[in-house]
């Protein structure tokens, strides 16, 4: 047996590998044709030849149709070879993906204009007709029967930092602990909001008193024009644009969406899972229900289709939190939509337009029996096939836009919330979004592959055919560092990716001793690989404000963990219950 300092010796060994050794181009390229050998289809020979000779435009435009197939296994592997690559940020395209996403970006901005005059005039408006009107007053009952009267202490107590960055902190800085000690950005709107009684003394000086203390000598108010524009990682073809929101205007907004959430959850509609959408998604087909999805929903909320929706108290309250305005460069933008991503309650709020507008649309049609299999999640949206051309008809009424090569209705196929079925069986793909490059990538992948390969033989066993494209990723990383986890009892969540997933006898686990103090059962325990948080010690009034306000321990109390930075460490997993992968057949 190695003593401590032997073993100290092996794991920096380790470590040292683990952070320096890197994956070849070649290897990239060997490991996705081998994938897609496995796949056997002529599509995934198509997507390798187009990717070998460089015609990626081609290759991200690439459809797969699954009226097309007539079997679950034909479309399964059609589907995963088009969409393997569809995430991929390291293909050469002909298009400037930042200027094709800010120019979509805009062009719902424009939407957002036209809705806006339609509903300023809603009276004489052409489509103010026939079914739109009934709708419309189904839509506004619905909505005031989920929110009722808003409590403004319940914002005051529900409100919280979110994980993101604000317009003042970025990346590692973006921390509860440092927006709780130098954040003080706000917008006119929403301080003259929290200026008048008794809304000053509700919110600041009675509810948050030590922090009212600590704003007003930090400077508080720092006023902020509103968000500012930018633009995030989304797709091979496109980025997502996202608007930065000012510091205390996203702590009022996250204390309007829990409010909303809680609202919403006691409707039926919890948007903790996304599980509800993904099983009605597996039984979409039998019992004949449609999958909707929406381009660009958050961009497409009008601010007087939220005036015209919403109670007069709620709208107040989120018109003074949101931002009027947006910054990009050197220009100025008077926002025609509400709110966008970015913005704190815009996830709850779409959910709650689109699912009041799925109930109005069936109780319309005489479905009341059907209400029960509504279900929305954001703008994925599941509700009878035979309610979803007069469900497009009225979201387009309201703003929004159906994407119908995303939405599913008809033929064997359906997909919500990052499900994806045909007649039931599931042929989700995986996705190469990165290079391959660490050991932590490589683990990713390998991983992907490795379930990919269980579904494709129905859980029961692995795909022989994915074996070389697994067995080369597992080549990729050097010995030493090959390390096996159990999977755990559901196949589809992962133990994590410190090592490769495997059955429990490959692993060969160690059996856990007692030492380990907070066992209460047997267990075993394998080697893998770990992200801790790169830690920040602070006394200042920051740290004693985030503590109140969130649940603390002896252990590290007056430590935080910087966003984004993280150390690797090896160390050993718990394993105590684990699903059989089955052989590879």
């Amino acid at each position: 047996m190695p003593g401590s300092s032997e073993k100290s010796r092996l794991n920096k060994s380790v470590l040292n590998t683990l952070k320096k050794h890197r994956v070849t181009h070649e290897d990239n390229s060997r490991v996705l044709e081998l994938f897609l050998c496995g796949l056997d289809s002529p599509r995934s020979l198509a997507v390798w030849l187009l990717f070998k000779n460089n015609e990626h435009d081609q290759l991200v435009n690439l459809e797969c149709n699954p009226l097309d197939y007539a079997t679950p296994s034909d479309f399964r592997a059609a589907y995963c070879a088009t969409k393997v690559l569809s995430k991929a940020e390291f293909l050469d395209l002909s298009v400037d993906k930042h200027q094709v996403s800010l120019q979509k970006f805009f062009d719902f901005e424009d939407v957002c204009r036209a809705t806006n005059k339609r509903f300023r005039n809603l009276a004489i408006d052409p489509l103010y007709k026939g079914a739109n009107v009934w709708l419309l007053n189904a839509t506004e009952r619905k909505i005031h029967s989920i929110l009722g009267h808003l409590n403004v202490m319940e914002i005051a107590d529900k409100a919280n930092w979110g994980p993101g960055v604000t317009n003042s902190l970025k990346k590692e800085l973006a921390t509860g602990v440092n927006k709780f000690q130098s954040e003080i950005g706000i917008t006119r709107d929403l301080y003259s909001h929290i200026k008048q009684t008794p809304n000053e003394k509700i919110v600041l000086d009675s509810v948050y008193p030590l922090w009212s203390g600590h704003l007003h000598e930090s400077g508080f108010p720092n006023y902020e024009v509103g968000n500012v524009i930018v633009t995030v990682p989304k797709d091979a073809k496109s980025e997502r644009v996202i608007c930065v929101e000012p510091g205390l205007n996203l702590w009022f907004q996250q204390g309007i969406r829990h409010a909303m959430e809680s609202r919403l959850r006691a409707s039926g509609v919890d948007l903790r899972y996304q599980s509800r959408n993904q099983q009605l998604a597996k039984i979409a087909v039998k019992a004949r229900l449609a999958t909707v999805d929406f381009s660009s929903a958050s961009d497409c909320i009008s601010s007087r289709l939220v005036e015209e929706l919403l109670p007069q108290d709620w709208f107040e309250w989120m018109n003074a939190s949101r931002s009027h305005y947006g910054i990009m460069g050197d220009s100025r933008i008077k926002w025609e939509k509400f709110s966008s991503m970015g913005n704190a309650f815009t996830f709850p709020l779409e959910t709650l337009i689109f699912y009041s507008a799925a109930v109005a649309v069936v109780e319309y049609l005489g479905l009341k029996d059907q209400v029960k299999n509504v279900s929305v999640y954001g703008d994925d949206v599941i509700l009878p096939q035979s309610a979803f051309e007069l469900y497009s008809s009225f979201s387009d009424f309201l703003g929004f836009r159906v994407n119908r090569q995303k939405s599913f209705f008809s033929g064997n196929f359906r997909e919500s919330c990052g499900h994806h079925y045909y007649d039931g069986v599931d042929v989700k793909p995986i996705f190469l979004k990165d290079l391959l490059s660490t050991p932590l990538s490589v683990y990713r992948f390998a991983n992907q592959v490795r379930i990919i390969s269980h579904r494709f033989m129905n859980l029961m066993a692995c795909d022989r055919k994915f074996l070389p494209c697994f067995a080369l990723l597992t080549r990729l990383v050097p010995k030493s560092l090959r390390f096996k986890i159990p999977l755990g009892e559901n196949p589809e969540v992962r133990k994590g990716d410190g090592g490769f997933v495997s059955n429990f006898d490959e692993a060969c686990p160690s059996v856990a001793r007692h030492k380990i103090k907070t066992l209460t059962f047997e267990g075993f325990t394998v080697p893998h690989v770990t992200e801790t948080a790169v830690k920040s010690s602070s006394w200042e009034v920051g740290m004693l404000l985030y503590r109140l306000r969130n649940s603390s321990t002896q252990e590290d109390s007056n430590n935080f963990p910087l966003r984004g930075r993280t150390r690797l460490r090896v160390s050993l997993l718990l394993v105590h219950q684990w699903y059989d992968l089955g052989p590879w057949l």
